[in-house]
């Protein structure tokens, strides 16, 4: 499920339009009747136009973990 949660988050990033905000937010988010711990860490590339994502959602109960990296233009 956790997989499923991360894949969301990153749909839901690569398809924001607001301003990117670098560094790591924490958020959470129900999904199933489960609950999930959402980190997110923005890190600047070499190159200038993109930055690197870098998605973690984590379940609650069990502990369960799914990692996600993307690439995300921005200039």
């Amino acid at each position: 499920m956790a997989n499923l949660v991360v894949r969301n988050e990153a749909a839901l990033t690569a398809t924001d339009s607001g301003p990117i905000v670098r560094g790591t937010t924490r958020s959470n988010v129900s999904n199933g009747g489960r609950d999930f711990v959402i980190m997110k860490t923005i890190k600047p590339t070499a190159d200038a136009r993109l930055v690197r994502i870098v998605l973690v959602a984590e379940e609650r109960a069990s502990g369960a973990r799914s990692t996600m990296t993307m690439v995300k233009r921005v200039g």
